[in-house]
């Protein structure tokens, strides 16, 4: 997980972890459905692991089936030259990370699976769960009008270096920001760095840079151990920092894994509600670690 400082005033602050709720309680319609999931593998997957991606791809169909799927891309180029990890030069090697979202409107109540069978399937195996499943339908339509733009001030950042970005709402609302790094695991949980406290929410009601002054988000560099001594970190990675939008303020956790982050959406009706994900790419020498280490 990456180290994100936030800066008030130079003074560094700690996230505190909120337990609070939401108020928001809404019923929403339920829906059965019967589904089938797949996944083909191969000798260097193991039956329990292609079971397992099948009982996923299974859950993604049900709601899929009732709520539908929307997909968006973050794609991002990085160009390096030999002699320094982060310069950028024409003619340099590049190489472009491309991230798909994929938003399911919906949410899994119940997955009761049915059968699984592990049949031969071209030269390979495949694992198949049938499912019998319920799902919620979206929490209402969203409202065109209630959006808003987001933009990085730049999409490559240096360890140690600020990250900025300006924001312009269509109303007054108030806004959560947050970091994934799934650098090595994609279940890496969501990090709040703004606001750094829900009791003080973030309001915003025209075009704007944040952080605002006074406050700073530090890009932090990979965590070293020096236990793994043999272990070289990557000189770079991709990160995502992910913008929520509400109309009414929102005690979000310090934490919470993706699927917590889904639900909690849900919980919401979609027209008082927009969230984006916005990567970046992050830069850090490989003789950084043998310098911690010494």
């Amino acid at each position: 997980m990456m180290q994100r400082r936030i800066f008030s005033n130079a003074v560094s602050v700690a996230l505190a972890v909120v337990l609070g709720c939401l108020v928001h309680t809404v019923a929403t319609a339920q829906v059965p459905v019967r589904v089938t999931g797949t996944h083909r593998f191969g000798p260097d997957t193991s039956e329990a692991d292609a079971c397992r991606f099948a009982v996923a791809d299974a859950k993604r169909l049900a709601i899929e089936q009732v709520g539908g799927e929307s997909i968006r891309a973050d794609r991002l180029l990085v160009c390096k030259s030999p002699d320094d990890a982060g310069a950028l030069s024409p003619g340099s090697p590049c190489r472009l990370s491309q991230t798909l979202w994929s938003e399911l409107s919906g949410l899994l109540l119940e997955a009761n699976v049915i059968q699984t069978a592990v049949k031969p399937y071209l030269g390979g195996r495949a694992c198949t769960v049938e499912m019998a499943a319920v799902v919620a339908l979206p929490n209402g339509q969203p409202d065109p009008s209630f959006d808003l733009t987001v933009a990085l001030e730049r999409p490559i950042y240096r360890v140690g270096e600020a990250l900025r970005l300006t924001v312009t709402p269509t109303h007054r609302g108030y806004l959560t920001l947050f970091n994934w790094a799934p650098i090595e695991d994609q279940t890496a949980p969501l990090t709040r760095v703004l606001p750094a406290d829900t009791s003080t929410p973030l309001s915003v009601s025209g075009a704007g840079v944040f952080p605002r002054e006074g406050t700073r988000l530090e890009v932090g560099g990979f965590p070293i151990d020096p236990r793994e001594s043999r272990w070289v970190p990557p000189s770079t990675w991709a990160e995502y920092l992910i913008v929520v939008y509400s109309r009414d303020p929102i005690e979000w956790p310090a934490t919470l894994t993706l699927s917590e982050f889904g639900r909690k959406l849900h919980e919401i009706p979609r027209r008082d509600i927009r969230w984006q994900s916005h990567a970046f790419q992050v830069i850090q020498k490989p003789q950084l670690k043998k310098e911690a280490l010494q």
